[in-house]
C-alpha cells in the first residue's frame, strides 16, 4: 500500500480538464483582460516547491468540486465555469454531421435526378416557379425531372404563433409541460408542437451562421471558439 500510495502522489495532478483534439476553452474569458487566451497552469501544483513551479504560466484559481468547478483569474477576478473540452468537440461534430447531412428544404425532391440535393437560392438556373399552393407558397419545378416543389412556411400552421414566446420561455426555465398547458391554455399535443417548431427554427439558424464560417480564412485570422453558459457534459 505504500508503494502504490508513492506513486499515485508522484503523478502530477489536474486541475483543469485535458485538451481534446488541441481544443481548450478554459481560460480567462475576459476580452478585456491582459490574460485572455492565455492558458492557465493546468495542474494542481499545493504543496510542491515553488522553484520547479513555471513562472510563465498564469496561475488563478479553481474552486468548487465535481462537475461545479469554476477558474477565477488572478489578473482581472473574473470567474468562468470549467468545461469539457472533450463535450465540446463532440457537440461540434454532432451539429456540423447533421448540417452537413440534412439536404436543403428548396431543392429538387426526386433522388434520381442531378439536381437532387442543389438548392434553389444558390442554383437558380436549374428551377423555375410553377405557380402557388393553396396556402399561398412558391411552387418550383426542376427542369432536368420536372419535379414539382414547394418550401412554403414553417409557420403556416402556427395558430397561435403568439404563445412561441412563452412557451420558449418556460421550457428553458424548467416548466414542466403540465404547467405550460395550464399557464397558455394549449393542450400537450400543441404544446410538443410549438417545442417541434422552435427546435426547427433554432436548427435553422444555426445552419445559416455555421455555414458563414466557410466563407472565413482560419490561416488568416486565426481560430477562436467561445462557449456561453450552459454546461456540456457527456453522458
Amino acid at each position: 500500500m505504500g508503494s502504490l500510495s508513492k506513486n499515485s502522489s508522484s503523478e502530477p495532478r489536474r486541475r483543469l480538464p485535458l485538451p481534446s483534439f488541441g481544443i481548450d476553452i478554459n481560460f480567462c474569458r475576459n476580452p478585456q483582460c491582459s490574460l485572455f487566451r492565455e492558458p492557465p497552469d493546468p495542474y494542481d501544483n499545493r504543496g510542491k516547491n515553488g522553484a520547479r513551479v513555471k513562472p510563465n504560466f498564469p496561475r488563478g484559481k479553481v474552486s468548487g468540486s465535481g462537475d461545479e468547478k469554476t477558474y477565477i483569474c488572478g489578473a482581472c477576478g473574473k470567474s468562468s465555469i470549467l468545461k469539457s473540452n472533450r463535450a465540446i468537440v463532440a457537440e461540434y461534430r454532432r451539429l456540423r454531421a447533421k448540417f452537413r447531412t440534412e439536404p436543403p428544404r428548396d431543392a429538387c425532391t426526386n433522388g434520381e435526378c442531378t439536381n437532387h440535393g442543389k438548392s434553389a437560392a444558390e442554383h437558380p438556373k436549374l428551377y423555375r416557379k410553377s405557380g402557388w399552393t393553396a396556402k399561398g407558397a412558391q411552387r418550383w419545378k426542376c427542369k432536368a425531372c420536372l419535379t414539382s416543389f414547394s418550401v412554403g412556411s414553417r409557420i403556416r400552421r402556427q395558430k397561435r404563433s403568439s404563445a412561441n414566446n412563452a412557451v420558449l420561455w418556460m421550457i428553458t426555465n424548467g416548466t414542466p409541460i403540465s404547467k405550460i398547458c395550464d399557464f397558455t391554455g394549449l393542450s400537450a399535443r400543441d404544446v410538443y408542437a410549438k417545442i417541434d417548431f422552435i427546435h426547427d427554427r433554432v436548427i435553422d439558424i444555426t445552419a445559416r451562421r455555421e455555414g458563414l464560417f466557410e466563407q472565413v480564412d482560419w490561416t488568416k485570422v486565426g481560430r477562436r471558439f467561445a462557449t456561453d453558459s450552459q454546461t456540456l457534459q457527456l453522458n
